[in-house]
């Protein structure tokens, strides 16, 4: 049996949890953040890219900017409609 690695977690949680753009994992002192600075994202429907600025640590927003220097804010009731690139 293989063991996984950071790597091969990191990966998994690219994959899987973020297609739905989960920014933070469990609850109380154990909550993770998920997504960091540098992560990059798309709107579905438009299919624009950003590039998250910030992510707010309690995952009650994301701040992001898109190529041309756009910068946008993204509340929890929008994070369906963006996925991980």
């Amino acid at each position: 049996m293989r063991k996984l690695t950071a790597e091969d977690i990191d990966k998994m949680l690219n994959d899987k949890i973020l297609e739905n753009l989960k920014v933070v994992v469990g609850k109380g002192k154990n909550k993770k953040v998920l997504i960091n600075k540098g992560f990059k994202i798309m709107h579905v429907e438009s299919g624009l890219q950003y590039t998250v600025t910030r992510v707010d640590r309690s995952g009650k927003f994301i701040e992001a900017v898109s190529g041309d220097g756009q910068p946008l804010v993204i509340k929890p009731k929008d994070y369906k409609n963006y996925k991980g690139l």
